[in-house]
This record gives C-alpha cells, structure tokens and sequence, in this order.
C-alpha cells in the first residue's frame, strides 16, 4: 500500500538530539486517549525550528502532516499485528 508523505525538503531524515527514533523504523503510536495504532513506519522528522509542541516524529498513517510526539510511540514487533490484519499481513511480510 502507498501511503502519501510530506515533500522530502518538509522534513529531516536526521532525528533530534534527544528522538530515539530513526528512518524506517516500525512503530506502534499511542494516542491522547490511550488507543495504539500500528506497526507505523517512521518516514522523517520536523524541521529544525518547525517542531508543533514537541512533536517531532512524522509517521506514514493517515495524518501523515501531523508530527507525534517521540514519547507516543513505541517500538513494534511482530506480535502486535493481529493475524486477522490484510494491512499488518502484508506490513509483517515486507519487513520481516
């Protein structure tokens, strides 16, 4: 599946000093009410001086303008995606 993403000269491929995250990794976001949502991909981070209120990591979901917060995430594994999943099938498959 294509997942649209901001222009490459909108964000950094280089993470903030203090992001864990990197490029390509496979993530699992956490929202304001608790929900988790993934595995996400990490596909780039804000400018410097763009950051929203600390949100810094842009993610290949559906509000992909929309920066999350380092601190949302958190790291995927195979065994989050449920087996009934054609998206998180396919995701499994691509990485693993």
């Amino acid at each position: 599946m294509i997942r649209e993403t901001l222009p490459a000269d909108q964000m950094s491929p280089a993470p903030p000093a203090d992001c864990p995250w990197r490029v390509g990794d496979v993530v699992n976001f956490t929202n304001d009410y608790g929900v988790t949502f993934g595995p996400h991909a990490v596909v780039g981070f804000t400018l410097p001086g763009d950051e929203l209120h600390g949100r810094v990591v842009y993610l290949d979901y559906d509000c992909y303008w929309f920066p999350a917060h380092s601190s949302d995430l958190s790291e995927w594994k195979p065994t989050d995606a449920p087996a009934e999943s054609w998206y998180h099938r396919g995701l499994r498959e691509f990485v693993l």
